[in-house]
């Protein structure tokens, strides 16, 4: 008979993601995003949106609101792995990045 919390399953007993750490707050969650993302992108305008949970973010050039980037599928990636908070959401910044270079070619003439 197997013994409980020794299987292969992703999480067992003491290998929980949540245990130790507590996830922030939504409004603490957009704060942690906006410095990450500032330190990491300085050319880059994040401020956080009028709607639900997001923000807006376009590089300094550009005029405009900026994209609305929504922030609930990092959040739960982060809650998931909060240790990682850092690299998660640079990466999600690169993304959105990416994302508007190549909609800036798709517009050019």
């Amino acid at each position: 008979m197997r013994q409980r919390g020794r299987g292969s399953f992703a999480f067992r007993g003491g290998d929980c993601y949540s245990s130790g750490m507590s996830n922030p707050t939504r409004d603490e969650f957009v704060a942690q995003v906006i410095e990450i993302v500032h330190t990491r992108f300085p050319l880059l305008t994040i401020v956080p949106a009028d709607e639900d949970f997001a923000v807006r973010i376009k590089p300094k050039k550009d005029r405009g609101q900026g994209h609305l980037a929504s922030l609930e599928n990092l959040y739960r990636m982060t809650a998931l792995d909060p240790k990682d908070l850092q690299h998660h959401v640079e990466r999600w910044a690169v993304e959105l990045l990416r994302a508007s270079d190549r909609e800036f070619e798709l517009c050019k003439p």
